[in-house]
């Protein structure tokens, strides 16, 4: 292996890394705003 392949392959990774982060923040924002919330509201912890 090249020393250019070495380098994109862990220029790829981190970036795939990034965007699997943002996505996943992304994702429980919406289950726990959406599915979660209706969830929360009729079971475990209803507070109102």
């Amino acid at each position: 292996m090249r020393v250019a392949n070495v380098v994109s392959l862990i220029v790829k990774q981190a970036v795939v890394y990034v965007y699997a982060r943002k996505l996943l923040r992304f994702y429980k924002v919406y289950i726990t705003s959406g599915i979660g919330f209706s969830e929360v509201e009729g079971g475990r912890c209803k507070t109102s």
